[in-house]
């Protein structure tokens, strides 16, 4: 609401501000007692400052307040609003005489007059009670839709020219004035015939009669000239209404007409004298027009027959057989529009659409084989599509419970009653997939537990091959990610377990090789670096006491601990131990058990050794996990040796790079399975940048670009698809959107499809659709021009025959479309200011045909929450344009009496409502047309 603060004028509530003037504004209220809307015209030019211009506009205001007439607008109550007087008057919901004027409307003679006779009775009434208008021109004469005349603004003018006239100025509209307004004359009712003669004269040419450039120009001619000839615009008029005209535009007010009532009279002779030629003329030319089958010409004529002569037997006789005929004809049109909206239906398998189709053209062709044949068709189809989705809920069902087989037999069953059924093919192809999902996520659980088992068993290559195996059986079918923690865990937990023993087996040679001193510095060192680790203590302890034991000849103890040693195979540290006993006390058992404890070293060191060398050529032809492989297969004692532990922590070192290249790489084939192809693109491009010299890492920038490259040309083609078909429904905006989304695929995508986007891109953006919609736009609306009414086409094509209106040569008021603004004019200094508003109105989505038997004229179409109207004020058949929703029509039979009807229109979908007030005997049809 453009009101500012102000929010209630005495006791109306304002809901809007219409329009500002030098003077004053008006603003839209409504009366709270009883809900009435109301014009408020509130002056503000000096009335708080002037007491004298207050009193003057009460007075001047109350005069006309009396003023009750059908031609002048209702003052319902005059006020004051912090110091500037206001008037509460009729609000109007119509258009101003200006605005046909300026818009060049078709209107017969008969109407015109009818227009000017409504003012002239106005203005009589007026002048009657001593009230001059002084400011008759087109913008103060209102036209409402029913065609009824209203006259605004009596009394403002003379408070202005009161008010003004003492400064100089010149206070009216110039091109309408009279002669005695600028010669300082009294003003009496013959001044008002000027100005209504002058606003005649420009109604019936379109142009002024006293018109130029300049303002003394326009005076001059006023005073001096005579009008233009009216055949200098006009063709065919009768002679005396020149005559007329000249009478009211005389410079000499005693050469006028003494009162609008003679004008008025002269102009009714002359309509009357127009109707009767009209009446015979346009009953000749529909005569014709139905021998020659043109009936919606014959209709148009017939009803200015009839507007002109409402009790015309002939016209009313020859309307009957016109409606009755068209009505037949209209019923013929819909039923082939129904036909092919339940053909089209079928072959696109909505068949509730197409059964809805074929049944309501039945009702107005129940006897059709086509029809019928039509109707058993789309049942026999429903019946099938019925079943198919009976048996597909089963296969639901058994899917649920987990029985895929069996969902899978019975989507089998719905295909073999029809093979194409998109529904059950694509609910078997679900199946499949789960199917399939579920033999690999079994393949893979396999996988899975033997990774799991070799990973327990420390051969941690042959559990990373199985994981790998499992990840290429397809993303999403499980998670291998947590089982790769677990291996990674495990390796590093077993690297840690053979540094720990590694540095136990050296700890306890060194407490029988090194002094004493030197072994528990060694000792303190890798409890340090190993906090925790019960075997390094256990080790060095037990180093400790045997040196002691050795020392001291302890034999039987010193086989105990070495045999112990050999067992658990710490074989360097039991020969060491043995060496230690010998020297101190050369016992033969002693010796014995060296000599086998040199022997398992000696053949333990070998293999070990073998072994890593083995491994380090592996290692220097880059194969990593060949390396580990013979490593993982030697046994435990093998990493106590200081050779094959380098080669072992080196080569774990190498396996540590590859697992986390690995992870990076899954991690982007996951990103890959979620969509992100380009995401996926720069973070395997960054991979490759990090590490230049990999072989794999190419090959797999090599396999991501690939998808993405796929994945793109689905994207764009898809995109191109979806906007084509927003371009189509006139939706740029969405269509635009639609193809900045894979924007960004473009580079990834062949030339060829890259230059189809730009074409497209371009069409989109240069509003091309502007030429599809003008292939759309076929059906003509009828109704209110309006708000209602200036939106899209609707969405299906207008049948001619039935739909186009036949303007006739003379078309009397009221026109078929009535502009449905609410215009409020005041009169300000220096001539008046009004407002229009339109509400923007919902998007038109389909149309509704409206017949009746005989015939019947629709008055309007409103919807279900009275939101939405579009007036018609037209005779069956017609077509109107609407928005999807509920709709009352609104009726009158032949008889005059209303009638209404309701019917529900859908998206897309056109609609018809045929009520019958009278039966029309198909014999007489036959008869009439012979």
């Amino acid at each position: 609401m453009a009101t500012n603060t102000i929010t209630k004028i005495g006791k109306y509530d304002v809901t809007d501000k219409l329009g500002e003037g030098g003077m004053g504004v008006v603003y839209k209220g409504v009366d709270p007692g009883i809900g009435r809307p109301v014009a408020i015209k509130m002056m503000t030019g000096g009335f708080a400052d002037n007491p004298d211009l207050l009193k003057r506009f009460q007075r001047e205001a109350q005069s006309a307040g009396t003023l009750q007439h059908k031609n002048i607008v209702i003052i319902y109550e005059l006020g004051t609003h912090e110091g500037n007087p206001y008037m509460a008057m009729e609000y109007i919901s119509g258009e101003s005489l200006e605005s046909m004027v300026s818009s060049r409307r078709r209107m017969s003679m008969v109407d015109k007059l009818a227009i000017m006779i409504q003012v002239l009775d106005g203005l009589n009434y007026a002048h009657e009670h001593g009230i001059v208008h002084r400011d008759i021109k087109p913008g103060n004469i209102m036209v409402l839709k029913d065609g009824t005349v209203k006259i605004v603004d009596f009394g403002i003018a003379r408070i202005s020219d009161n008010s003004m006239t003492k400064t100089g100025q010149i206070v009216g509209t110039i091109n309408y004035m009279s002669p005695e307004q600028f010669n300082g004359h009294v003003v009496d009712g013959r001044s008002d015939i000027f100005s209504a003669g002058v606003m005649f004269y420009e109604f019936l040419t379109g142009e002024l009669p006293f018109d130029a450039p300049e303002t003394p120009s326009v005076i001059l001619k006023i005073l001096n000239e005579k009008p233009p000839p009216l055949n200098k615009y006009l063709q065919n008029f009768p002679p005396e209404l020149e005559e007329i005209v000249n009478k009211a535009l005389a410079k000499d007010r005693e050469e006028r007409y003494a009162t609008c009532e003679d004008f008025a009279f002269d102009l009714t002779r002359l309509q009357e004298a127009l109707k009767k030629e009209m009446v015979v003329e346009y009953l000749d030319l529909a005569k014709t027009a139905f021998e020659k089958q043109e009936l919606t010409k014959a209709k148009d004529l017939l009803l200015q027959v009839l507007k002109a002569d409402t009790k015309h037997e002939s016209a009313k006789e020859l309307m009957k057989q016109v409606q009755a005929q068209l009505s037949v004809q209209q019923r013929g049109e819909q039923v082939r529009q129904l036909r092919a909206s339940a053909e089209e239906a079928l072959a696109n398998k909505q068949l509730d659409d197409a059964l809805s189709y074929v049944e309501q053209a039945l009702k107005l062709d129940k006897d059709s084989k086509e029809l019928n044949q039509l109707k058993a068709l789309v049942t026999q189809a429903k019946g099938r599509k019925d079943q198919i989705e009976k048996t597909l809920q089963k296969a639901q069902h058994m899917r649920e419970d987990g029985d895929l087989d069996a969902a899978l037999r019975a989507t089998d069953e719905a295909l073999a009653l029809d093979p194409k059924d998109t529904n059950a093919k694509a609910f078997r192809d679900q199946i499949q997939a789960e199917v399939k999902k579920a033999a690999a996520q079994k393949e893979m659980n396999a996988l899975l537990d033997q990774a799991r088992k070799e990973i327990s068993e420390r051969r941690f290559t042959a559990a990373l091959e199985l994981i790998r195996k499992s990840e290429q059986l397809g993303p999403g079918v499980t998670q291998t990610g947590s089982l790769r923690t677990m291996l990674t865990t495990a390796r590093e937990s077993e690297m840690r377990r053979a540094a720990v023993d590694k540095a136990a087996n050296d700890l306890a040679v060194a407490w029988h090789r090194d002094p004493a001193n030197v072994a528990q510095q060694k000792t303190d060192e890798a409890l340090k670096k190993y906090p925790g680790e019960a075997l390094l203590s256990e080790l060095a302890q037990q180093g400790k006491d045997s040196r002691q034991e050795a020392g001291l000849g302890e034999v039987a103890k010193v086989k105990q601990r070495a045999e112990h040693l050999l067992e658990s195979e710490y074989f360097e540290p039991a020969v060491a131990l043995l060496e230690h006993a010998v020297k101190a006390a050369p016992d033969e058992a002693l010796k014995a058990l060296l000599g086998q404890a040199k022997q398992k070293f000696d053949e333990s060191a070998k293999k070990a050794a073998a072994a890593a060398a083995e491994a380090d050529r592996h290692l220097k032809a880059n194969k990593v996990e060949d390396a580990m492989k013979v490593l993982e297969a030697q046994p435990e004692a093998a990493a106590r040796h200081g050779a094959f532990f380098d080669v072992l922590s080196r080569a774990r070192g190498e396996q540590d790079k590859l697992f986390a290249l690995e992870a990076s790489m899954a991690e982007i084939r996951g990103v890959i399975s979620k969509g992100d192809v380009t995401g996926a693109w720069n973070k395997a491009k960054l991979l490759v940048q990090n590490n230049p010299q990999n072989p794999q890492l190419q090959e797999f920038l090599k396999e991501v670009e690939q998808k993405r490259a796929e994945k793109a040309k689905d994207a764009v083609e898809k995109a191109l698809k979806d906007a084509k078909a927003l371009l189509l429904a006139r939706q740029s905006s969405a269509a635009n959107r639609t193809l900045q989304t894979v924007a960004t695929l473009l580079n990834a995508v062949p030339p060829e499809l890259q230059k189809q986007f730009a074409a497209m891109q371009r069409e989109v953006t240069s509003g091309t659709q502007s030429a599809i919609n003008a292939d759309m736009n076929k059906t003509i609306v009828h109704g209110s021009g309006g708000a209602a009414t200036a939106t899209a086409p609707a969405p299906a094509p207008a049948q001619k025959t039935v739909v186009q209106q036949y303007e006739p040569p003379k078309k009397p008021f009221p026109t078929k479309a009535v502009v449905g603004a609410v215009l409020a004019v005041v009169l300000v200094v220096g001539g008046w200011f009004g407002y229009q508003k339109l509400t923007a109105p919902p998007p038109i989505e389909t149309y509704v045909e409206i017949n009746a038997v005989p015939w019947g004229k629709v008055v309007s179409v409103v919807s279900a929450d009275g939101k939405y109207k579009v007036d018609v004020n037209q005779e069956t058949p017609v077509r109107v344009n609407l928005p999807a929703g509920d709709f009352t029509v609104n009726l009158t039979k032949p008889d005059g009496t209303p009638a209404q009807e309701t019917i529900k229109v859908a998206r897309g979908v056109p609609a018809s409502v045929s009520p019958v007030f009278e039966a029309v005997s198909a014999n007489e049809i036959v008869k009439s047309s012979n």
